[in-house]
């Protein structure tokens, strides 16, 4: 039975509970404990010497410091907390011991059969929508660019009353992707500062299946989970466009209005505001796991 300069204990009990992918995972154990001097052991005074002496855990402390050969995701569990009540004899506490994680078996590792590789939770939203836009020709026979601004005409025909342009649905899809993170990994400012770049860029290289300059970023948060935990949150915001975020634009005459033919503006372009590109691919850091494990959901 171990024993410390004023306590032994006993272990009596471990369980352990592997959660579903984006659950948590669990690590318990009771531990009977006395005082050595047979006197009674008042847990409400006693606490800080328990964990001075190594009765209790510190809070966060890793469940091992050496991980086993062949431990998974219970190497990653930090000490959450306890519950304690008395026994009978008014001198024997008994503590409930809690250790959890985000971490997971990665299923492409394990149904590969290779080892113990674990995975934060991620995953990503879809969400289409529609957004107007003012129409001047239709039947056009130049596309939206994915590129820069044309020069040439989007060609068509003109839409009754085509000098003021008609409303016209175009197609959106939001993604929204979320990647769990371990501070103790990567610091909540690294991340917050590294990911500033994306704010307002469109994607220079295909995305999550999706065509070059197609998507904007709009955005990217940095959260806590849990307020006791070392796991944050980062979520991207993007934006697919059909036309590749272009407007139909007449081009203008010296006095500000369209240039105008008989049935409507004269000359009609495809523009958007000019944005940075960048390779949004680069938010994995060559992770191809975790490139795979967000695009695909998971499997």
């Amino acid at each position: 039975m171990p024993t410390t300069t004023t306590y032994e204990y006993k272990d009596t009990d471990l369980s352990a509970t592997c959660a579903e992918l984006t659950g948590e995972s669990s690590v318990e154990k009771t531990r009977m404990i006395w005082r050595r001097d047979g006197a009674r052991l008042d847990i409400t005074v006693e606490e800080k010497l328990l964990i001075s002496e190594g009765v209790l855990p510190v809070q966060n402390d890793p469940y091992v410091t050496t991980v086993p050969s062949g431990m998974t995701w219970v190497a990653t569990t930090r000490y959450r907390g306890h519950s304690v009540v008395y026994a009978n004899d008014k001198f024997t506490v008994i503590v409930r011991m809690r250790w959890s994680t985000l971490y997971v078996i990665d299923p492409a590792t394990a149904t590969s059969g290779g080892a113990w590789d674990g995975a934060l939770p991620c995953q990503t939203e879809y969400v289409a929508r529609t957004r107007m836009a003012k129409v001047y020709r239709t039947a056009w026979t130049v596309n939206p660019p994915a590129g820069s601004d044309t020069s040439a005409d989007v060609g068509g025909t003109a839409t009754a009353g085509g000098f003021q342009g008609v409303d016209f649905l175009v197609g959106q899809v939001q993604l929204r992707m979320r990647f769990t993170q371990d501070s103790s990994v990567v610091p909540m400012d690294s991340a917050a500062a590294s990911l500033t770049s994306y704010i307002g860029t469109r994607n220079s290289a295909i995305f999550a299946g999706f065509a070059i300059g197609s998507l904007i970023c709009e955005g990217v948060s940095v959260s806590k989970l849990s307020s006791g935990t070392e796991y944050y949150e980062v979520i991207f915001e993007f934006l697919f466009d059909r036309w590749f975020h272009h407007e139909q634009v007449p081009t203008m005459a010296e006095d500000g209005r369209p240039k105008l033919s008989a049935t409507g503006p004269s000359e009609v372009k495809w523009k958007r505001l000019p944005r940075t590109s960048v390779d949004f691919n680069n938010i994995y850091a060559g992770d191809a796991r975790l490139q795979k494990l967000v695009e695909d959901g998971w499997w």
